[in-house]
């Protein structure tokens, strides 16, 4: 989604079918909040010594805007 690649709706989708899953990662971001995905993001990034630039993009596209998925505003899912 970063890169423009596909959005939220064919990733969940492909994971589903590939993976047999019941709910797909952008669901699954979008109930636990965005905020926390981000959060989880920037402690991972520091154990690693490593720059994510998902952490940034979701940061600038959804969480500065409020939308946090199932707590709030738009989600990963649109």
């Amino acid at each position: 989604m970063a890169d423009w690649v596909s959005d939220g709706e064919m990733i969940d989708e492909m994971s589903k079918l590939w993976f047999k899953a019941e709910k797909g990662p952008c669901m699954m971001m979008d109930t636990v909040g965005l905020d926390t995905v981000y959060n989880i993001k920037v402690v991972y990034e520091q154990q690693l010594g490593t720059n994510l630039r998902s952490k940034d993009w979701l940061k600038a596209a959804y969480v500065d805007k409020g939308n946090l998925g199932a707590k709030g505003g738009k989600s990963l899912l649109g």
